[in-house]
Protein backbone atom coordinates (compact mmCIF):
# COMPACT_ATOMS: atom_id res chain seq x y z
CA UNK A 1 0.00 0.00 0.00
CA UNK A 2 1.17 3.87 -0.62
CA UNK A 3 2.83 4.62 2.50
CA UNK A 4 2.23 8.83 1.83
CA UNK A 5 -1.63 8.95 0.51
CA UNK A 6 -2.38 12.98 -0.77
CA UNK A 7 -4.78 14.48 1.44
CA UNK A 8 -7.31 16.90 -0.66
CA UNK A 9 -9.94 19.30 0.52
CA UNK A 10 -12.93 18.25 -1.78
CA UNK A 11 -15.71 20.69 -0.20
CA UNK A 12 -15.64 23.80 1.84
CA UNK A 13 -19.03 24.34 3.61
CA UNK A 14 -19.97 26.43 7.03
CA UNK A 15 -16.26 26.78 7.48
CA UNK A 16 -15.64 23.17 7.54
CA UNK A 17 -13.19 21.45 5.10
CA UNK A 18 -14.33 17.86 3.73
CA UNK A 19 -11.37 15.69 2.87
CA UNK A 20 -10.03 12.70 0.98
CA UNK A 21 -6.82 10.86 1.31
CA UNK A 22 -5.74 9.50 -2.45
CA UNK A 23 -3.82 6.56 -2.98
CA UNK A 24 -2.28 6.23 -6.20
CA UNK A 25 -1.01 2.89 -8.04
CA UNK A 26 2.39 2.75 -9.88
CA UNK A 27 0.42 2.86 -13.08
CA UNK A 28 0.36 4.76 -16.48
CA UNK A 29 -2.68 5.37 -18.44
CA UNK A 30 -6.96 4.65 -17.54
CA UNK A 31 -7.21 3.50 -13.70
CA UNK A 32 -10.75 2.95 -12.07
CA UNK A 33 -11.73 4.34 -8.47
CA UNK A 34 -12.46 2.26 -5.82
CA UNK A 35 -14.18 5.00 -3.05
CA UNK A 36 -14.40 4.11 0.30
CA UNK A 37 -16.44 5.34 3.16
CA UNK A 38 -15.52 4.61 6.82
CA UNK A 39 -18.38 3.44 9.74
CA UNK A 40 -18.89 5.04 12.98
CA UNK A 41 -23.03 5.35 12.64
CA UNK A 42 -23.15 8.54 10.50
CA UNK A 43 -21.71 10.10 14.17
CA UNK A 44 -18.17 9.03 13.95
CA UNK A 45 -15.28 7.92 12.57
CA UNK A 46 -12.55 9.64 9.91
CA UNK A 47 -10.88 8.11 6.57
CA UNK A 48 -7.73 7.59 8.51
CA UNK A 49 -8.82 6.15 11.82
CA UNK A 50 -7.49 3.14 13.14
CA UNK A 51 -10.45 0.92 11.06
CA UNK A 52 -8.87 1.67 7.69
CA UNK A 53 -9.21 -1.18 5.49
CA UNK A 54 -5.68 -1.72 4.29
CA UNK A 55 -6.58 -5.14 2.70
CA UNK A 56 -9.14 -3.44 0.31
CA UNK A 57 -6.98 -0.72 -0.26
CA UNK A 58 -4.07 -3.40 -0.86
CA UNK A 59 -6.20 -5.10 -3.38
CA UNK A 60 -7.54 -2.45 -5.32
CA UNK A 61 -3.80 -0.97 -5.87
CA UNK A 62 -2.78 -4.18 -7.02
CA UNK A 63 -5.33 -4.38 -9.47
CA UNK A 64 -4.12 -0.38 -11.00
CA UNK A 65 -7.19 1.24 -9.32
CA UNK A 66 -7.17 4.45 -7.66
CA UNK A 67 -7.82 3.82 -4.23
CA UNK A 68 -10.05 6.75 -2.41
CA UNK A 69 -10.98 6.89 1.45
CA UNK A 70 -13.53 10.25 1.92
CA UNK A 71 -14.80 12.10 4.82
CA UNK A 72 -17.95 13.35 5.56
CA UNK A 73 -20.30 15.57 7.51
CA UNK A 74 -21.39 13.98 11.11
CA UNK A 75 -24.77 13.70 12.17
CA UNK A 76 -25.40 16.34 14.80
CA UNK A 77 -24.84 18.89 13.91
CA UNK A 78 -25.35 18.13 10.59
CA UNK A 79 -28.07 15.87 8.98
CA UNK A 80 -28.42 13.58 6.20
CA UNK A 81 -29.12 16.38 3.55
CA UNK A 82 -25.83 17.79 4.50
CA UNK A 83 -24.28 13.93 3.92
CA UNK A 84 -26.11 13.77 0.43
CA UNK A 85 -24.48 17.23 -0.65
CA UNK A 86 -21.20 15.76 0.34
CA UNK A 87 -22.00 13.12 -1.35
CA UNK A 88 -22.64 15.51 -5.12
CA UNK A 89 -20.01 17.47 -3.92
CA UNK A 90 -17.51 14.72 -3.92
CA UNK A 91 -19.18 12.94 -7.00
CA UNK A 92 -18.25 16.73 -8.78
CA UNK A 93 -14.86 16.54 -7.22
CA UNK A 94 -13.43 13.67 -9.10
CA UNK A 95 -14.75 14.86 -12.20
CA UNK A 96 -13.19 18.24 -11.94
CA UNK A 97 -9.40 19.14 -13.06
CA UNK A 98 -8.55 19.75 -9.89
CA UNK A 99 -8.71 15.85 -9.15
CA UNK A 100 -6.71 15.01 -12.24
CA UNK A 101 -4.35 17.37 -11.95
CA UNK A 102 -3.65 15.82 -8.43
CA UNK A 103 -2.52 12.50 -9.99
CA UNK A 104 1.08 11.54 -10.79
CA UNK A 105 1.78 12.30 -14.12
CA UNK A 106 0.41 9.64 -17.01
CA UNK A 107 -2.27 8.31 -14.69
CA UNK A 108 -6.15 9.15 -15.60
CA UNK A 109 -8.96 8.50 -14.01
CA UNK A 110 -11.39 6.07 -15.99
CA UNK A 111 -15.31 6.56 -15.65
CA UNK A 112 -15.72 3.21 -13.83
CA UNK A 113 -16.15 4.16 -10.14
CA UNK A 114 -16.46 1.42 -7.49
CA UNK A 115 -18.24 2.28 -4.32
CA UNK A 116 -17.56 0.29 -0.75
CA UNK A 117 -18.20 0.96 2.97
CA UNK A 118 -18.75 -0.42 6.08
CA UNK A 119 -21.56 -0.20 8.49
CA UNK A 120 -22.46 3.22 7.73
CA UNK A 121 -19.96 3.72 5.09
CA UNK A 122 -22.48 0.77 3.71
CA UNK A 123 -25.04 3.51 3.87
CA UNK A 124 -22.84 5.86 2.35
CA UNK A 125 -21.35 3.77 -0.53
CA UNK A 126 -25.17 2.95 -1.71
CA UNK A 127 -26.28 6.84 -1.29
CA UNK A 128 -23.51 7.19 -3.83
CA UNK A 129 -24.93 5.20 -6.17
CA UNK A 130 -27.98 7.04 -5.82
CA UNK A 131 -26.80 10.50 -5.61
CA UNK A 132 -23.58 10.67 -7.84
CA UNK A 133 -23.67 12.32 -10.96
CA UNK A 134 -21.39 9.73 -12.91
CA UNK A 135 -23.27 6.30 -11.43
CA UNK A 136 -20.73 3.38 -10.33
CA UNK A 137 -20.13 0.20 -11.32
CA UNK A 138 -21.03 -1.20 -8.41
CA UNK A 139 -21.06 -1.09 -4.70
CA UNK A 140 -19.14 -2.97 -1.86
CA UNK A 141 -22.09 -3.04 1.10
CA UNK A 142 -20.13 -4.35 4.39
CA UNK A 143 -22.38 -5.25 6.87
CA UNK A 144 -24.11 -1.86 6.21
CA UNK A 145 -26.72 0.33 7.70
CA UNK A 146 -29.07 0.22 4.88
CA UNK A 147 -32.77 -0.79 6.27
CA UNK A 148 -33.34 2.40 8.46
CA UNK A 149 -36.96 0.99 8.53
CA UNK A 150 -36.36 -1.73 10.24
CA UNK A 151 -37.50 -2.51 13.92
CA UNK A 152 -33.71 -2.47 14.93
CA UNK A 153 -33.77 1.16 14.37
CA UNK A 154 -36.88 2.97 15.03
CA UNK A 155 -37.04 0.55 18.80
CA UNK A 156 -35.54 1.16 21.45
CA UNK A 157 -33.02 -1.98 22.75
CA UNK A 158 -33.89 -2.27 26.69
CA UNK A 159 -30.68 -4.53 26.84
CA UNK A 160 -28.56 -2.58 25.36
CA UNK A 161 -26.35 -3.93 21.85
CA UNK A 162 -24.10 -6.95 22.50
CA UNK A 163 -21.19 -5.59 20.20
CA UNK A 164 -21.33 -2.69 22.52
CA UNK A 165 -21.29 -4.45 25.34
CA UNK A 166 -24.46 -4.63 26.29
CA UNK A 167 -26.85 -1.88 28.03
CA UNK A 168 -24.99 1.36 28.89
CA UNK A 169 -26.81 3.75 31.38
CA UNK A 170 -24.13 6.38 31.57
CA UNK A 171 -24.92 9.24 29.08
CA UNK A 172 -23.73 12.52 29.28
CA UNK A 173 -26.83 13.93 26.86
CA UNK A 174 -26.23 17.64 26.90
CA UNK A 175 -22.54 16.46 25.63
CA UNK A 176 -23.44 13.33 22.94
CA UNK A 177 -26.49 15.70 21.98
CA UNK A 178 -24.41 18.79 20.78
CA UNK A 179 -21.27 18.02 19.90
CA UNK A 180 -18.90 20.55 17.59
CA UNK A 181 -18.99 20.27 13.74
CA UNK A 182 -17.42 17.92 12.45
CA UNK A 183 -16.10 15.99 9.31
CA UNK A 184 -14.14 13.37 11.21
CA UNK A 185 -14.01 12.20 14.54
CA UNK A 186 -11.11 8.89 14.23
CA UNK A 187 -11.58 5.86 16.01
CA UNK A 188 -8.61 4.59 17.83
CA UNK A 189 -7.18 1.32 18.98
CA UNK A 190 -7.09 -0.64 20.69
CA UNK A 191 -10.54 0.84 22.45
CA UNK A 192 -11.76 2.21 19.36
CA UNK A 193 -13.30 5.15 21.04
CA UNK A 194 -13.53 8.78 19.76
CA UNK A 195 -11.06 11.73 21.93
CA UNK A 196 -14.05 13.96 21.20
CA UNK A 197 -16.61 11.21 22.77
CA UNK A 198 -18.59 11.22 19.32
CA UNK A 199 -18.32 6.77 19.70
CA UNK A 200 -21.02 7.38 22.56
CA UNK A 201 -23.11 9.19 20.41
CA UNK A 202 -23.25 6.54 18.24
CA UNK A 203 -23.75 4.03 20.73
CA UNK A 204 -26.72 6.37 22.39
CA UNK A 205 -28.46 6.48 19.26
CA UNK A 206 -28.12 2.97 18.02
CA UNK A 207 -29.53 1.72 21.73
CA UNK A 208 -32.52 4.14 21.98
CA UNK A 209 -33.67 3.46 18.63
CA UNK A 210 -33.55 6.97 17.49
CA UNK A 211 -31.23 6.82 14.24
CA UNK A 212 -33.90 8.46 12.05
CA UNK A 213 -34.91 11.31 14.13
CA UNK A 214 -30.91 12.93 13.64
CA UNK A 215 -30.80 11.24 10.27
CA UNK A 216 -33.72 13.49 9.18
CA UNK A 217 -33.57 16.30 11.60
CA UNK A 218 -37.49 15.09 12.80
CA UNK A 219 -37.04 15.22 16.51
CA UNK A 220 -40.12 12.19 17.46
CA UNK A 221 -39.69 10.50 13.80
CA UNK A 222 -38.10 7.20 15.10
CA UNK A 223 -41.19 6.76 17.85
CA UNK A 224 -43.83 7.31 15.12
CA UNK A 225 -41.98 4.67 12.73
CA UNK A 226 -41.59 2.59 15.16
CA UNK A 227 -46.08 2.61 16.38
CA UNK A 228 -46.51 1.73 12.78
CA UNK A 229 -46.32 -2.37 12.43
CA UNK A 230 -44.70 -3.00 9.12
CA UNK A 231 -41.70 -1.55 7.08
CA UNK A 232 -44.35 -0.68 4.60
CA UNK A 233 -46.01 1.48 6.59
CA UNK A 234 -43.31 3.20 7.72
CA UNK A 235 -42.24 4.10 3.82
CA UNK A 236 -45.60 5.41 3.47
CA UNK A 237 -45.49 7.81 6.38
CA UNK A 238 -42.67 9.44 4.93
CA UNK A 239 -42.76 12.70 3.25
CA UNK A 240 -40.91 13.46 -0.23
CA UNK A 241 -38.42 15.54 1.50
CA UNK A 242 -37.13 12.69 3.55
CA UNK A 243 -37.74 9.86 1.36
CA UNK A 244 -34.26 10.25 -0.32
CA UNK A 245 -32.42 10.04 3.44
CA UNK A 246 -33.46 5.88 3.09
CA UNK A 247 -32.10 4.13 0.11
CA UNK A 248 -34.13 0.96 0.32
CA UNK A 249 -36.69 2.99 -0.56
CA UNK A 250 -34.80 3.51 -3.96
CA UNK A 251 -33.53 -0.28 -5.17
CA UNK A 252 -34.26 0.06 -8.81
CA UNK A 253 -31.90 2.53 -9.05
CA UNK A 254 -28.77 1.00 -7.61
CA UNK A 255 -26.08 -0.69 -9.62
CA UNK A 256 -24.84 -3.96 -8.98
CA UNK A 257 -23.84 -4.44 -5.30
CA UNK A 258 -22.55 -7.41 -3.45
CA UNK A 259 -22.67 -7.34 0.58
CA UNK A 260 -20.37 -8.81 3.10
CA UNK A 261 -21.69 -9.12 6.53
CA UNK A 262 -21.11 -11.59 9.76
CA UNK A 263 -23.80 -14.03 10.99
CA UNK A 264 -23.72 -13.07 14.29
CA UNK A 265 -23.69 -9.47 13.62
CA UNK A 266 -25.58 -7.72 16.90
CA UNK A 267 -24.73 -4.00 15.78
CA UNK A 268 -26.30 -4.47 12.02
CA UNK A 269 -28.24 -7.55 11.69
CA UNK A 270 -27.36 -9.48 8.86
CA UNK A 271 -31.17 -9.35 8.08
CA UNK A 272 -30.46 -6.03 7.11
CA UNK A 273 -28.16 -7.65 3.76
CA UNK A 274 -30.63 -10.14 3.28
CA UNK A 275 -33.54 -8.25 2.65
CA UNK A 276 -31.06 -5.69 0.25
CA UNK A 277 -30.29 -8.88 -1.52
CA UNK A 278 -34.26 -9.86 -1.82
CA UNK A 279 -35.51 -6.41 -3.01
CA UNK A 280 -32.38 -6.41 -5.93
CA UNK A 281 -33.31 -10.35 -6.84
CA UNK A 282 -37.12 -8.42 -7.22
CA UNK A 283 -35.81 -5.42 -8.99
CA UNK A 284 -33.53 -7.86 -11.55
CA UNK A 285 -30.27 -6.41 -10.50
CA UNK A 286 -27.08 -8.51 -10.25
CA UNK A 287 -26.01 -9.05 -7.00
CA UNK A 288 -24.03 -11.55 -4.36
CA UNK A 289 -24.46 -11.70 -0.53
CA UNK A 290 -21.21 -13.21 1.27
CA UNK A 291 -21.95 -14.40 4.97
CA UNK A 292 -19.49 -14.57 7.22
CA UNK A 293 -19.65 -17.41 9.73
CA UNK A 294 -19.08 -16.87 13.11
CA UNK A 295 -18.84 -12.68 12.38
CA UNK A 296 -19.79 -10.01 14.02
CA UNK A 297 -19.90 -6.31 13.79
CA UNK A 298 -17.30 -5.73 11.51
CA UNK A 299 -16.26 -8.67 10.44
CA UNK A 300 -14.79 -9.88 13.70
CA UNK A 301 -14.67 -13.23 15.84
CA UNK A 302 -17.47 -13.41 17.70
CA UNK A 303 -15.69 -15.02 20.46
CA UNK A 304 -12.41 -12.54 20.04
CA UNK A 305 -13.18 -9.03 19.04
CA UNK A 306 -9.54 -8.54 18.84
CA UNK A 307 -9.13 -10.68 15.67
CA UNK A 308 -11.15 -11.01 12.55
CA UNK A 309 -13.37 -13.93 11.58
CA UNK A 310 -11.54 -17.24 10.30
CA UNK A 311 -13.29 -16.72 6.78
CA UNK A 312 -13.37 -12.33 6.49
CA UNK A 313 -10.41 -12.10 4.63
CA UNK A 314 -11.57 -14.71 2.05
CA UNK A 315 -14.87 -12.56 2.04
CA UNK A 316 -13.29 -9.41 1.12
CA UNK A 317 -11.35 -11.55 -2.05
CA UNK A 318 -14.64 -12.16 -3.47
CA UNK A 319 -15.94 -9.06 -3.00
CA UNK A 320 -13.08 -7.63 -4.73
CA UNK A 321 -13.51 -10.05 -7.55
CA UNK A 322 -17.35 -9.58 -7.73
CA UNK A 323 -16.61 -5.42 -8.28
CA UNK A 324 -13.67 -6.59 -11.33
CA UNK A 325 -16.67 -8.58 -12.98
CA UNK A 326 -18.88 -4.93 -13.35
CA UNK A 327 -16.28 -3.64 -15.32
Amino acid sequence: MSSSPKTLIYSHVGGIDVKLDLYAPDANGSAPILIWFHGGGLYCGSRDDDLFPFSLCDAALKRKWIFITADYRLLLPFNGHDILADIRALSSFLSSDAFRNSLPSGLVPSNSIFTAGASAGGYMALQYALQASLKPKAVLNMFGLSDLLDDHYVHPHPDGVPFFGGLNKSFDLDKLLHPPPSSGSPMRAPTYECADGRHMTMIYVIQEGVIPDYLTNRPGLSKTLGALPTKDARAHALDDEIRPLFPLLFVRELPPVVSVHGMADTAVPLAHSETLKALLDEAGIKNELIPVPDAEHGLLSKDNFGVEAPAAEDAVGKAVEFLASCL
